[in-house]
């Protein structure tokens, strides 16, 4: 085999063993999605009440997943009912959270 082929096929299967091994990697909450909670929902959806705005509290599942008004934040198993979802990627400025003024806009990776 000539030197530039088998380049060619090293580089072929090394990329396909990384997109194998990433689609086997499973998103774990406490490592992948609580961190992301903490670093940007928790200081207005957290355990200070003083602070807690719109009665939501993200930092216990009961909070994440309660009705307020015919919606959940979570809704677990159907991402598409999710508030929280609709609202991270909304292009609504008046819906979008965290909102603007916040300056905790989360990043495509999050």
């Amino acid at each position: 085999m000539r030197r530039p082929d088998f380049i060619c096929l090293l580089a072929l299967m090394l990329s396909s063993m990384s997109v194998t091994q990433a689609a086997e990697v499973r998103v774990q909450f406490n490592r992948d999605v609580r961190p992301i909670l903490s670093n940007k929902c928790f200081r207005c959806h957290g355990f200070d009440e003083k602070s807690r705005e719109a009665d939501l509290r993200l930092d216990q599942r009961e909070g994440a997943i309660a009705d307020h008004d015919g919606k959940q934040a979570v809704a677990p198993g159907k991402p598409q009912q999710s508030e929280l979802i609709y609202r991270i990627n909304t292009t609504d400025a008046d819906d979008l959270m965290p909102p603007p003024e916040a300056k905790q806009a989360l990043t495509s990776a999050e």
